[in-house]
């Protein structure tokens, strides 16, 4: 009762005795909604959300991280600890339909790979294929269903349509799950092509991206075998880091300087 009668005597106060605490809450409240979007929210149209694992090149005390190139990536896909493991980047590309102005769009550069290790599940036709690895056949590319519904009012014959992309034709040859934009929850693709089609699609990539030391992926998402820890794979994959360095003279110095580190989940924005 005292209480009451010292806040009525003290409006001003009293306002901001109420309104402080709300606001406190509401601000905690936003930052928790916003935390259990971005990490537990399920990716659209990837399975088994609790297996998948993100690899990266971290330098030993710094904090940083390295692009590891396609051959370091197909590498860390022979653990025995992983069931499967994909490499992606995001990039621009310049995109033209049925001749109109070319867009740019947020897109990724992946392994054929890709949306087999997610498990994506798509609205219409297929993820890559291992024969578009050969650069001769890699002029595919996989679009959202956003962008599908949007620029092709959702016809079931866009497979197999003709898109321009950075001046050069590709083949739609899939359409991604209803919502899917990529493994990162806050990201914005809307078209993913082969790593095979880098010198259309990527640039200042050397002509041999599959074999060369050029970095191309921040990170790769893999999966835990059967009974598979990270704790196995991550020694396994420092294992596999003394191989290369023995096998890659040329890479010494890079691999000297960091290790591969596994940590669960499907995207670490940052780490």
């Amino acid at each position: 009762t005292q209480a009451v009668r010292a806040l009525r005597r003290r409006p001003g106060f009293a306002l901001v005795t109420i309104v402080a605490p709300a606001l406190g809450i509401g601000a905690n409240t936003a930052v928790y909604s916003l935390a259990n979007w971005l990490m537990f929210r399920p990716v659209p149209g990837v399975t088994a959300p609790e297996t998948p694992v993100t690899i990266r090149q971290e330098i030993a005390d710094d904090g940083g991280f390295y692009t590891m190139s396609v051959s370091e990536t197909k590498a860390l896909g022979t653990l025995t600890g992983l069931a499967g493991l994909t490499g992606h980047n995001s990039i621009p590309l310049h995109v033209a339909i049925d001749g109109q102005r070319a867009a740019r769009l947020d897109a990724e550069i992946v392994t054929s790979n890709y949306f087999d290790v997610l498990g994506q599940r798509l609205t219409l036709g297929r993820g890559f294929s291992a024969a578009e690895d050969d650069p001769g056949r890699a002029s595919v590319v996989v679009i959202s269903d956003r962008l599908w519904r949007e620029a092709l009012a959702a016809e079931p014959t866009a497979i197999g349509r003709s898109l321009t992309i950075n001046g050069h034709p590709f083949v739609v040859v899939g359409v991604a799950a209803k919502g899917f934009r990529g493994p990162d929850r806050s990201g914005r693709a809307d078209l993913w092509v082969p790593i095979a089609s880098a010198r259309f699609t990527m640039a200042g990539s050397p002509d041999n991206v599959l074999t060369s030391r050029f970095g191309v992926f921040f990170s790769a998402l893999g999966r835990l075998a059967p009974g598979s820890t990270i704790a196995q794979v991550n020694e396994q994959a420092a294992v596999l880091r003394t191989t290369l360095m023995a096998a890659t003279p040329g890479a010494k110095s890079k691999l000297e300087s960091t290790s591969f580190i596994a940590r669960p989940g499907l995207d670490v924005p940052s780490w």
